[in-house]
């Protein structure tokens, strides 16, 4: 009876040590719950604990590598894409071009595993050649950097001049590198930049960050933050706006926010050069894309005044961009509903209409994902398919690049955003001495 009293008084001291530990946060509540994130962990790019084992033992990036879309593409004109200087562990990547294909430049951030690195960009010119390229990493220097092996690349600028500005998920800083890859500053600000960079009319840099969310103005001269907008304020400035507080709960203390509200995933000033096309609205203004709530909606950056919004008519969506003729075009996900597909909006009137349907070319991405208008054209980035592809005006797919990592084992490498350049965007062409 004594025995049994021992060990039911131990098993009571054991249970309020844990909850004491739980609750408290203290040694071995921390440890325990860290295994057992990391155990469970539900990364949508790798299947099982071997994977994310190998992954972070530097073995193969299976947490940056994707199975949603096969390896090699087996269409026809598709050939290998030589890139100096990838490790030999991977293939090369394939690219396709038509031969109708308008001359242009084509800018690729993404995983590309190369001996130097795992992340850059690749520059490939009007001939389908790759004319030069960009290893990009959190800088090693910094003691707040991540290894690359549990950063996803997500958001990506290029200058004239062939510097480079990067960030990245889960990432804790803002790098600018030459071109050749030598970093010019890298900013600390441990804000969680992610997702998108775009630049102002002053060349200064505005991007999202968090959670907690705010959206930054960047210094591209020294990577310093010039101006900071919380959604704090914004919400504040907004007292009778009703679509930040889908994702709160109101209690006798106040309102609690459930984990990531918004997912902000982007923020793209209005350039004076297109301010005509939307006469609602002013130069500077900016537009935003929230992913938890399916919303987009503009607001004026020194009063905070939101000024339009749209939510429900694209879900989980990324990259609202200005259009050219009034509208804004947006990259619809369609996480739970595939596939993919562009939509634009027209602020005036509302009006939805689909630009370019994800059933006529086997495109949908469950997150991420980038679209850009270039001289006609539509460039897609299907980030989970690890591909960029490009359609013109008849709706002809006249540029591919596939990320082909190991096709034997149906995975490629994910690709963050591909950027269509004009032939002279560059002051001089982007040159090093870069090892093979």
């Amino acid at each position: 009876m004594k025995t049994l009293l021992k060990i039911w008084l131990l098993v009571v001291a054991l249970y309020g040590a844990g909850v004491a530990s739980m609750m408290f946060a203290i040694w071995p509540a921390p440890a325990i719950v860290e295994l057992y994130q990391y155990v469970a962990d539900n990364r949508w790019e790798t299947r099982n604990l071997r994977e994310r084992v190998a992954n972070d033992m530097g073995r193969t990036p299976y947490r940056l590598l994707t199975r949603d879309a096969g390896g090699a593409p087996t269409g026809a004109g598709f050939v290998p894409l030589e890139i100096a200087g990838l490790r030999e562990r991977r293939q090369s990547p394939h690219i396709f071009i038509a031969p109708e294909r308008q001359k242009q430049l084509t800018f690729i951030y993404g995983v590309f595993d190369f001996t130097d690195g795992l992340h850059g960009a690749i520059l490939i010119d009007e001939d389908g050649k790759v004319a030069h390229r960009w290893t990009l990493s959190e800088n090693p220097d910094l003691l707040e950097s991540k290894p690359n092996i549990r950063l996803y690349p997500h958001g990506v600028h290029v200058d004239p001049d062939g510097a480079v500005t990067f960030i990245f998920d889960f990432g804790t800083s803002v790098n600018k590198v030459d071109a050749c890859g030598k970093y010019i500053w890298s900013n600390p600000a441990n804000r969680d930049h992610n997702h998108s960079i775009a630049a102002d009319a002053d060349g200064s840099l505005w991007m999202p960050a968090g959670p907690p969310n705010w959206f930054d103005r960047i210094d591209p001269a020294n990577g310093e933050i010039v101006q900071s907008i919380s959604m704090g304020d914004i919400i504040a400035a907004n007292p009778d706006l009703g679509i930040f507080s889908a994702r709160s709960e109101h209690y006798a203390e106040g309102r609690k926010w459930l984990g990531d509200p918004f997912h902000v995933n982007d923020v793209e000033p209005l350039l004076p050069e297109m301010a005509a096309a939307f006469p609602m609205f002013n130069a500077g203004d900016l537009l935003v894309s929230f992913r938890a709530l399916n919303l987009i909606f503009v607001f004026d950056p020194d009063d905070l005044k939101v000024k339009w919004w749209r939510q429900g008519v694209s879900q989980q969506q990324h990259d609202p961009d200005w259009m050219a003729d009034g509208t804004i075009m947006i990259f619809d996900n369609r996480w739970d509903n595939p596939p993919s597909k562009l939509i634009r909006i027209d602020p005036a009137t509302n009006r939805v209409t689909t630009v370019l349907d994800g059933a006529d070319y086997d495109f949908f991405t469950i997150n991420r994902g980038k679209a850009q208008a270039f001289e006609g054209d539509l460039m897609v980035t299907s980030s989970k398919q690890g591909r960029v592809f490009e359609v013109d005006e008849t709706g002809r797919v006249v540029f591919e690049f596939v990320n082909t990592y190991d096709d034997q084992k149906g995975l490629r490498a994910l690709v963050s955003e591909a950027i269509a350049l004009p032939v002279d965007y560059f002051e001089e062409f982007p040159s090093c001495n870069q090892e093979s």
